[in-house]
């Protein structure tokens, strides 16, 4: 059966008239009577008797009746979701740890503001295991810094962001250092996979060095709390470590020959549908909107 009988039969269900049951679908009444007579002869039922003129359904067709009215009112609801899919539905949305700490909470709570019956799900991992999810479509988009290597992904850069170096109030080091002075403090360092580990690695290898870190995490707050204790020093995102700098908890410590800004991206599957919400969230001004928004961790 399909869903345009189906739709004839409950009309004729309703109206007990074939010639209402017509006009109330825009259909002729011969077109209608047709579809009825295909219901009956393909599933060798009888759904209607015609007694003295009148039109009476059988127990067949009262059951089949609920039945259909269930299954289109289930159909109307899909088809009303996807001709509607930037209002409602889930988005599921990955972020590194720094952009998740930071520009994240913000996002969510505008586009909740904007798109109130769409459901966002929010994962914050390090970048390797972004990657990993995109190319499955366990996620649809992911904000990350630094470049992507992967061909099956495309990027669209929003904002840049600073790394600093920090050490602790205690420490020997000076404002401002050499590389090689910063080289010879024990290092600590966010773990292998991750976005600023990868970034680090590549300074390391562009000044013929290995990086040998102390301490290795998954947490930034971990890393600035054994900074602050003098136990060595780190490079972190600037909005993580901002707050923790005012309040004298840990110092900045400017390298000499090495810039430490990178870009931060958009990341998607190269053959993702582009809805209109994700056109949108593509669209936004982020430079603008949240690289100078800062969260305590």
């Amino acid at each position: 059966m399909t869903n345009n009988h189906m739709r004839i039969f409950v009309e004729v269900c309703k109206t007990l008239n074939m010639s209402r049951a017509a006009e109330n679908l825009n259909m002729t009444q011969p077109a209608v009577t047709r579809a009825i007579k295909e219901i009956e002869s393909y599933y060798g039922i009888r759904l209607f008797e015609r007694l003295n003129k009148g039109l009476y359904p059988t127990e067949k067709a009262k059951d089949v009746y609920y039945r259909a009215q269930a299954i289109l009112s289930e159909y109307d609801v899909m088809e009303k979701e996807l001709k509607n899919e930037d209002n409602t539905g889930v988005i599921r949305i990955g972020a590194s740890i720094s952009l998740g700490i930071y520009m994240l909470p913000p996002l969510v709570r505008r586009l909740n503001r904007e798109l109130p019956d769409l459901e966002i799900r929010v994962l914050i991992e390090n970048g390797a295991a972004l990657e990993r999810k995109l190319l499955s479509n366990d996620l649809d988009l992911a904000f990350i810094e630094g470049p992507t290597t992967n061909q099956n992904l495309q990027r669209k850069r929003i904002m840049n962001d600073e790394l600093v170096v920090i050490a602790s109030p205690e420490s020997r080091l000076g404002k401002e250092v050499s590389f090689a002075e910063f080289a010879r403090e024990p290092l600590l360092c966010r773990e292998k996979g991750s976005i600023s580990r990868t970034y680090i690695e590549g300074i390391f290898m562009a000044n013929d060095l290995a990086l040998d870190p102390l301490w290795e995490s998954e947490s930034s707050q971990a890393i600035i709390n054994a900074v602050h204790e003098n136990i060595g020093v780190s490079i972190l995102p600037k909005k993580i470590v901002s707050p923790h700098v005012r309040t004298g908890w840990v110092k900045v410590v400017n390298i000499k020959e090495i810039c430490l800004t990178r870009r931060d991206y958009i990341v998607l599957h190269k053959d993702k549908y582009l809805s209109d919400t994700i056109k949108h969230i593509m669209n936004i001004d982020y430079q603008t909107e949240y690289s100078k928004t800062q969260y305590m961790t």
